[in-house]
């Protein structure tokens, strides 16, 4: 008890109950004192967390208080939403899209979370996850670069936040672009592909594939020239 380590004195309390002569009150003031020392690893670890943003500490002191199981529900519910909720913000200064995804999620599940920081997330992953779509159809636009499009079509299909407009705009882009680049090489085997594929598209450029079909009926005579 003089030491006031919380692995050692759970221990200590353990061996005292199995002895049938152990002095009851004094375990039972050394469970009490369990309680204070939890209490304290955790009100401090939260400290930490609230003034320097410092998560670890709070993360392994809100795993100690679950594993001894003698603090209050309401006390970890409290320490578990700040962890959530100060890890929403690291997110959304970090502006990355799977982590801020991670954290919503992780937000949302603690009852009590600030809703208003969480709409404002979400808010945030719709901006980003535009912004990484409409900077993939540029550089598609400029340099016929279509990798990184069809991830970031992927990538906002997965997340369900991009409004459905600029997904098909971006999968109409991916399917004409290469549908431009065939006629410019005027290659048979590549315009018979872009031609299929742009035909898969709705709202394809119908234009673009009436001229992409009259340029490949007239490739082989100018060939054959």
């Amino acid at each position: 008890m003089e030491r006031r380590n919380v692995a050692g004195l759970r221990t200590a309390i353990t061996m005292a109950e199995g002895e049938t002569e152990a002095d009851g009150a004094i375990i039972e003031e050394a469970k009490a004192l369990l309680i204070e020392l939890c209490t304290k690893v955790l009100e401090e670890a939260m400290d930490e967390a609230r003034k320097y943003g410092w998560l670890p500490a709070l993360k392994s002191a809100i795993a100690t208080a679950e594993a001894e199981g003698v603090l209050e529900a309401t006390v970890i519910q409290e320490a578990k939403v700040l962890l959530a909720m100060k890890s929403l913000r690291a997110a959304m200064e970090r502006r990355n899209v799977a982590g801020l995804k991670t954290a919503i999620t992780v937000a949302e599940g603690e009852a009590g979370a600030d809703g208003a920081i969480i709409e404002e997330a979400k808010a945030l992953l719709i901006e980003l996850c535009t912004k990484v779509l409409e900077e993939a159809m540029d550089e598609a636009r400029k340099y016929g670069w279509l990798p990184a499009l069809k991830s970031a079509i992927a990538t906002a299909e997965a997340e369900g936040v991009v409004d459905a407009t600029v997904i098909q705009e971006a999968k109409v882009l991916l399917a004409t672009q290469p549908l431009r680049v065939a006629i410019k090489q005027r290659d048979v085997a590549g315009l018979m592909t872009a031609i299929t594929v742009a035909e898969g598209e709705a709202e394809a450029d119908r234009a673009i594939i009436e001229e992409a079909k009259a340029l490949l009926l007239n490739l082989p005579t100018k060939l054959l020239q």
